[in-house]
């Protein structure tokens, strides 16, 4: 069984906003607040209050605390100097750009006006620490006449903010300030000039010990947002690209610091983002994004949280957002939550967003999964030292088979023919029973593998024990796995067989000879469905069939809660490149949850990698590309599973993978590559 953190945001709370356009979320003497920048309202347009939410306890709902007088407001800023709270609200428009933003204290119950500071069409505050000194930096986007204009740096003085420093930006929209190596950098998302249109770039300024300097020029398109975030040491700065001046639907930037300079590391399809937010949750690294317009649906496009992921960030989750335009994330009584602040959907006033990172309880699934059809469990009497016969479930299909081969084994399997090998089968014209042998191993007796169209006997070792079950052979399986419960080992086979082989090829070992005895289903072919059964206190009884196609292995894998049941599917009657398939438990039963496009996939197999739950996939055949087909580690990332890395592998039949001196080691049965005699692979996490 594999577990991980699995969160899912759900929405659990709708809170009224006008036009807004920021969010920020701060606690003051251990009450959580979360205060909204409004910058205009269908009934009182620019002069709109923005609006303080408190955390109300008992029933964990925000209730608004307080409006704020405000105009046009953009962003908002909460800082701390000593003992003083602070919320910096920049004022974008009120009829005209050049208007003053505002600076607000708390008086030990309520935010009241403390400074204001000149701004042109302020976008966003940004409050950072150097050397002990404490600054406040102002994006300004536009004076009225150009956006080729000086954004500003204040620094405070003990009493108030004085102007520091003038930096040139073009149409800044955002900014943020951050620090590698004890160095501080300041980085400004510039949206539009008028030479370079919305293709302007997003410039990074490094202290110099006495002021900023320009550092690097880095490529954007309509830069609204940038943020740092700092995974494992490295740092990475990231941009929200709204319009590249053709479209809304734009990529936005993740920059990676390389020791002297950022270079692009990963670019991310965004629909007029203007908004992203780094947050951390379980010792994982997420980034939400504020999608605002899509050319398609307007307004109603979804918002996506992003995870970082080995060597990119990975889609992890879609929220519906109505023209959103920021996002916060918190944490609150052990709980992780996003807010999201929605702008515009046909009018202003409408709801901003809370939703809740849900992390459910574990719980262990009692389901099991095998073949629809002929399956047989068998209980292990581990004391007597065989395997006896305990339940025949859904036997009765019509077959084809050479003759009853229950009468052709001897008692010690000690044949050293196959009767049956060059005859042609004959038809059973009545529904029949698989055929069932019970014989005796000796101890060096070994598991042997089923060729890719034969059927063989199997000897399987006690899981508790070092005895050994007798072996048996299951006329109409493919492959056997084995479980425990209350004590017993029960076996039961996974994957109906589907092909008649050309010969019935005979196989020995040192101590036991092994036949082999084919079987056919007539109607379905591969085409037949996959079936789970259930525990009933005293047997197994069927409770659901799933459709597959050419099955041939099946794994369970729990994630924070959730049971999904996958399945390796090898060949769909026409093509080997066909879809492998996600079932998850709904609570009575398994559903659809995602299709996977592998390439004669053989078998599957899930494993955990540092709480990261990952699901390996054997590719073994592909039409075009033969057995040279590269297999797949997908990883669950929230709604999905993704594919994460492709590895090399030679008609891939089996993988496992396991932990040994602190590394995680990934081991892959290659099979075939125009010849059996070949290597398998060992894969080592780096």
């Amino acid at each position: 069984e594999c577990s991980t953190g699995f969160h899912f945001f759900e929405k659990v709370q709708d809170l009224p906003t006008r036009g807004t356009n920021a969010v920020q979320h701060f606690t003051i003497n251990g009450s959580l607040f979360l205060t909204f920048a409004n910058y205009h309202g269908d009934i009182h347009k620019y002069k709109t209050s923005s609006m303080v939410y408190k955390m109300d306890e008992p029933t964990e709902k925000f209730t608004l605390y307080q409006t704020l007088q405000t105009r046009g407001a953009y962003g908002v800023e909460y800082f701390s100097i000593a003992d003083k709270h602070f919320l910096a609200v920049a004022h974008y428009y009120d009829g005209t750009y050049q208007v003053d933003s505002v600076v607000f204290q708390w008086n030990g119950q309520r935010f009241v006006v403390f400074q204001k500071l000149p701004t042109k069409g302020a976008a966003h505050f940004k409050f950072f620490t150097l050397n002990s000194e404490k600054y406040l930096t102002v994006a300004n986007y536009y004076d009225g006449s150009t956006r080729s204009i000086k954004s500003v740096i204040y620094k405070w003085n003990g009493l108030k903010f004085n102007k520091f420093q003038e930096i040139a930006t073009e149409g800044a929209m955002g900014c943020t300030a951050f620090i590698i190596n004890n160095v501080t950098y300041i980085a400004f998302a510039n949206y539009y000039n008028s030479q370079q249109k919305n293709s302007v770039q997003s410039i990074v300024f490094k202290w110099s010990g006495r002021h900023f300097a320009k550092l690097q020029s880095l490529q954007t398109y309509g830069a609204y947002d940038v943020k740092s975030v700092n995974i494992n040491g490295h740092t990475f700065l990231t941009f929200a690209c709204h319009y590249s001046g053709s479209s809304h639907n734009t990529a936005s930037f993740i920059f990676k610091w390389d020791g002297t300079k950022f270079v692009l590391f990963q670019s991310i399809p965004t629909r007029g983002a203007l908004a992203l937010y780094p947050f951390a949750i379980s010792g994982h690294t997420y980034l939400g994004m504020a999608n605002h317009y899509d050319s398609s649906v307007k307004h109603n496009t979804q918002s996506v949280v992003y995870q970082a992921s080995g060597a990119q960030f990975i889609k992890y989750q879609e929220i519906s957002t109505h023209g959103a335009i920021d996002m916060t994330s918190f944490e609150y009584k052990g709980h992780s939550y996003l807010a999201v602040a929605n702008h515009y959907n046909q009018k202003y006033n409408i709801n901003s967003s809370l939703y809740n990172g849900h992390n459910q309880e574990e719980v262990t699934s009692k389901l099991s999964a095998s073949a629809d059809q002929g399956t047989r469990w068998y209980k292990s009497n581990l004391l007597a030292g065989n395997l006896k016969k305990y339940q025949t479930l859904n036997i009765g299909y019509r077959t084809e088979t050479t003759k009853d081969q229950s009468k052709n084994c001897c008692p010690h399997a000690t044949k050293k023919s196959n009767p049956y090998q060059g005859q042609t089968p004959t038809e059973q014209s009545s529904c029949v029973t698989s055929h069932l042998t019970y014989c005796h191993l000796k101890p060096a007796a070994r598991v042997v593998s089923s060729a890719l169209l034969s059927i063989y006997l199997y000897s399987l070792p006690s899981i508790s024990c070092n005895h050994l079950l007798d072996f048996f052979l299951l006329a109409n399986t493919r492959n056997v796995s084995f479980f425990t419960l209350q004590g017993g080992i029960y076996v039961f086979n996974s994957v109906v067989k589907t092909k008649l082989p050309a010969t019935l090829p005979h196989r020995r070992s040192t101590t036991v000879s092994l036949e082999t005895y084919p079987i056919y289903l007539r109607k379905r072919k591969h085409s037949v469905q996959s079936t789970v059964f259930k525990w009933s206190g005293g047997h197994f009884v069927k409770l659901q069939s799933l459709q597959t196609y050419g099955a041939f292995d099946v794994k369970s894998v729990n994630i924070n809660g959730h049971t999904f049941l996958s399945f390796a599917c090898y060949y769909s009657e026409s093509s080997y490149n066909t879809d492998s398939f996600i079932y998850k438990w709904d609570g009575t039963k398994f559903v659809l949850f995602q299709s996977i496009l592998t390439r004669g996939a053989l078998a599957c197999h899930p494993f955990v990698i540092s709480s990261h739950t990952f699901l390996g996939v054997a590719n073994h055949y592909d039409s075009s590309q033969k057995y040279n087909t590269q297999s797949a580690v997908y990883q669950a990332a929230g709604a999905k599973f993704i594919k994460y890395q492709e590895i090399s592998t030679r008609g891939a039949f089996d993988m496992t993978s396991f932990e040994y001196k602190g590394h995680t080691y990934l081991a892959v049965a290659n099979h075939y590559n125009q010849k059996c005699n070949i290597n398998s692979a060992f894969f080592k996490w780096v």
